[in-house]
């Protein structure tokens, strides 16, 4: 197992957007992978933990043959585009993005003064799966929810009581 520390990873980012690459799969990212990142594990390519500037966005921009998981963990986003134009998204959220073979364009924004966060993954779906979509979801109130599925491949989020633990069984 290879542990990396949050420490140990550079803030990097584009336009108003600041985040920490975690995982970069090279078959996504070839030349762009940072060194430090972790390589991707089967269909997951991609987790990043950012935040937005103030009034911060990504400016618009485009993705096409990927999935695209958002967790709002505070603040808030604004999200534009092709897919759930001027959809606002709060702490708790969970945006999921499947850009499919027709793709889409989007603009993320922190529409506050305030500062906001998300946890983004990305998943490559193993066939392109033609028209574009997005879902919303949420958090568990308590358990394990499957907040994305495609194929052998599911996304769960857990909310554990404290002192609760979780023991993960079956071949993964």
């Amino acid at each position: 197992m290879h542990v990396i520390a949050a420490r140990d990873i550079d803030i990097d980012g584009f336009a108003g957007l600041r985040e920490r690459h975690y995982v970069m799969d090279s078959r996504v990212f070839a030349d762009h992978r940072k060194a430090e990142a972790a390589e991707g594990l089967g269909a997951f390519v991609y987790l990043a933990d950012a935040h937005f500037l103030r009034y911060g966005s990504t400016g618009r921009h485009s993705h096409r043959d990927i999935d695209i998981v958002t967790l709002v963990m505070s603040g808030r986003l604004l999200h534009r585009g092709t897919l759930g134009d001027e959809s606002l998204y709060e702490a708790g959220d969970v945006l999921i993005q499947c850009a499919g073979a027709q793709g889409f364009e989007h603009n993320e924004v922190n529409p506050d003064e305030r500062p906001n966060r998300i946890i983004q993954i990305w998943m490559q779906p193993q066939q392109s799966q033609g028209e574009a979509q997005y879902m919303q979801s949420g958090w568990p109130k308590q358990g394990r929810r499957c907040v994305y599925r495609s194929n052998d491949t599911c996304l769960d989020l857990v909310t554990l009581a404290e002192a609760e633990s979780l023991v993960q069984s079956g071949d993964y």
